[in-house]
């Protein structure tokens, strides 16, 4: 009996520890993912869709969906695709269907800056600058 004891608990341990493995390298694989758009991705304008949640057994879903087109003018659905810094609650109620901001984007996905309204085309230009300069730094 105890043996059994001390194989579940070891068991328990062993799948909890893969589980934290996995889930650190998916985070690094994300954050490695945004730096490569940060550094090198291309801009767009995209227009935010909305914002689902829901509550799921194996915790919370969100999902902040958005479209844009590329470069050759093809259109693409966003969801999300990396962690990005993503609106509060309050942010959240001032979002609406039809918002532009700046969307970075490669072969492997896209991501929707909040930070980043275009109101007009100088926010853009403004923007891009802004980032060019960075990326200089």
């Amino acid at each position: 009996m105890n043996i059994i004891r001390v194989f579940k608990s070891s068991y328990g341990i062993l799948i909890l520890a893969g589980v934290w493995i996995i889930l650190h390298f998916l985070d690094k694989s994300t954050n490695k993912s945004e730096a490569e758009l940060m550094k090198s991705g291309k801009f767009t304008v995209g227009t935010f869709k909305g914002y689902s949640y829901s509550p799921g057994s194996r915790g919370s879903d969100e999902r902040f969906e958005y479209f844009f087109y590329d470069s050759n003018g093809k259109y693409h659905n966003g969801r999300s695709t990396f962690g990005g810094k993503y609106p509060d609650r309050k942010q959240r109620k001032a979002l609406f269907k039809g918002d532009k901001f700046l969307i970075l984007y490669n072969t492997t996905g896209s991501l929707i800056l909040f930070d980043y309204p275009i109101n007009d085309s100088t926010d853009f230009s403004r923007y891009i600058e802004e980032f060019e300069q960075i990326r200089k730094e």
